[in-house]
């Protein structure tokens, strides 16, 4: 049973991890495909490296029949300037969603499941009525604040039409905050807010590794998941037969400040030198989303703590594991290279 993974990114590279430690044959598709930072996470004699473009209807599905796959996990979409190029951004990534059901219907593949984000949401802290007064579920009022949330909306009402009225599998998994394994993951997401708070956890256990003073804006209350339970997650998504036609929120099912998070950097790392300041940019969500649904059916269960998410960059750093300088992550890598030009 192969399955396609969608974006050589961040989530990406660890589903595809996710994957390969269950034993399942990986093909890794983007654009734009950089070996160096993917081995640091994979093994990659045992995962098939596919460059191509989603945007290509007839070589996605040349993809699926060639390597006979037989479940898709999409997490790749534009995210790298759709805040500043919204047209583009909401064509390409819907787009998308459009080639990967296609393909999936017309190649009988078992089940999509798609990456999606709690931006689709109406933002707790707004003065919308129908928001949120609590932890936030799946039935709550579905109110995008930004292009980006609304093409991943999108995404998840397309992915229930062809479910519905052809038969394809399909879930989706609705993503907090995600906290990478280390400093300059989200290099390539510039001036957006999953770059900016994304990597704060990140570059204050860098600095505090290395005794530089770090000034950081506050984040506010703030849902958040580790990479590697984003990953198992959505993994599980695409696997338990009661998941199919059904959406899910993932995550920790509580927020957390970034002065939480300084406390526990400057006990793990005496005399750290750690200022959090006021954000008044910051997209804050004060209520948690509500992982109940992903519990009860999926068996989804975060492990990692920010206790443990700060000691194990720290372990990584201790041993001499850094990332290489000139390769980054992506959340979620664009079909089109930064350009905005086509891949040659």
């Amino acid at each position: 049973m192969t399955t396609l993974v969608t974006g050589a990114g961040l989530t990406g590279s660890f589903v595809a991890r996710a994957l390969q430690a269950l034993g399942e044959p990986v093909v890794l598709q983007d654009v734009i495909i950089d070996p160096v930072p993917l081995r640091r996470i994979l093994d990659l004699d045992a995962v098939t490296l596919v460059r191509n473009d989603l945007i290509d209807l007839p070589e996605l599905l040349r993809t699926l029949e060639r390597h006979e796959v037989s479940r898709i996990i999409h997490t790749a979409s534009l995210t790298s300037d759709i805040w500043q190029h919204p047209y583009r951004g909401a064509r390409v990534n819907i787009e998308a969603f459009l080639n990967i059901y296609e393909a999936a219907r017309l190649c009988e593949v078992e089940r999509v499941t798609i990456s999606s984000t709690a931006s689709v949401y109406a933002a707790a802290n707004t003065a919308d009525p129908e928001r949120p007064t609590g932890p936030v579920k799946e039935t709550d009022t579905l109110r995008p604040g930004d292009v980006y949330g609304t093409t991943k909306l999108a995404g998840e009402h397309l992915g229930l039409n062809y479910h519905h009225g052809y038969g394809m599998g399909f879930s989706a998994v609705r993503y907090p905050l995600v906290v990478p394994p280390y400093d300059g993951a989200l290099a390539f997401i510039p001036a957006t807010d999953i770059a900016r708070l994304g990597s704060n956890v990140a570059v204050m256990v860098a600095g505090a590794r290395r005794g530089d003073p770090v000034r950081l804006q506050d984040w506010g209350d703030m849902d958040w998941a580790f990479v590697a339970d984003i990953a198992q997650g959505t993994v599980l998504a695409n696997r338990v037969d009661c998941a199919d036609g059904r959406i899910y929120n993932l995550g920790v099912g509580a927020t957390m400040r970034l002065e939480a998070v300084a406390a526990i950097v400057r006990r793990l790392v005496p005399g750290a030198d750690i200022t959090i300041e006021t954000d008044t940019r910051a997209r804050t969500r004060e209520h948690p989303l509500d992982i109940n649904r992903a519990r009860n059916d999926l068996g989804y269960e975060p492990e990692y703590d920010m206790e443990r998410v700060v000691s194990e960059m720290l372990a990584d750093a201790a041993q001499g594991v850094a990332p290489p300088e000139a390769a980054a992550f992506t959340v979620g890598t664009s079909f089109l290279d930064l350009r905005g030009e086509q891949p040659k």
